[in-house]
């Protein structure tokens, strides 16, 4: 084991007598590796952070100085959100239902949404992507879908999908017609992005009443909690 010793010496009645004191300095070490890699893993993120809110500020476009700014603060909004979840985590990952439900608070009335799905943890790496998705999906709703409306519901579902993915789902219902959007507008670009870049697949179609989304996400995404089984729940703000 590593350790670290002290040494003395002295003169007594015309001797000398040395002491060595030993320490077992590995919990002192694993706390200096663990310190170190808590900084290199905050580096990363942060460089990753910064590299995202770059492509978003430089992608973003919006037809007044109002709306460029209040597209961009809010999807900063929800990278800084799945930030601090994770550091509440420490990178561990984070609770799917939570942070649909964090994401969606500001955004609908009592009785709105519906939350239906199994306990699933996401990994680190799939925590920020996801919460754009739900933010674009979200903000979508609030200008063109079933939450511009009062009498606007949306179905949020997710389940286990064949033996490795996770299959998500987001059904608008009793809001206007929904108007399919360009290909490359950039929050339909997004949210494709944000699918490719956990490796999964998006499709979206729309209807008489409102949007359906449906994204696969393979495992690696994801683990299963202890207790896995479906539930559902109603949201509502705070």
């Amino acid at each position: 084991f590593p350790m670290e010793a002290s040494i003395s010496q002295v003169d007594v009645d015309g001797e000398r007598l040395a002491t060595v004191i030993l320490r077992d300095i590995t919990e002192r070490i694993a706390n200096e590796e663990a310190r170190l890699l808590l900084a290199r893993e905050v580096d990363h993120r942060a460089k990753n952070a910064l590299a995202v809110v770059q492509a978003l500020v430089s992608q973003t476009t919006a037809p007044t100085t109002e709306g460029f700014i209040s597209a961009v603060r809010g999807r900063i909004g929800a990278l800084g959100r799945a930030h601090s979840l994770l550091a509440q985590n420490r990178w561990q990952g984070g609770d799917m239902r939570k942070i649909i439900a964090e994401e969606l608070e500001a955004y609908h009335k009592p009785g709105q949404i519906r939350l239906q799905g199994a306990d699933v943890i996401l990994s680190p790496n799939a925590v920020q992507p996801f919460s754009l998705l739900i933010h674009e999906l979200a903000t979508n709703a609030v200008k063109h879908g079933a939450l511009s409306v009062p009498a606007g519901k949306i179905d949020v579902d997710w389940r286990f999908f064949g033996n490795d993915h996770l299959l998500f789902e987001w059904v608008e219902h009793g809001g206007p017609p929904a108007i399919a959007q360009p290909s490359h507008g950039f929050g339909m670009s997004l949210m494709s992005t944000v699918v490719r870049q956990l490796g999964g697949t998006l499709d979206l179609s729309w209807g008489t009443d409102g949007i359906r989304v449906a994204a696969q996400l393979p495992s690696a995404n994801y683990r299963r909690a202890a207790n896995s089984d479906s539930l559902a729940h109603v949201v509502s703000p705070g």
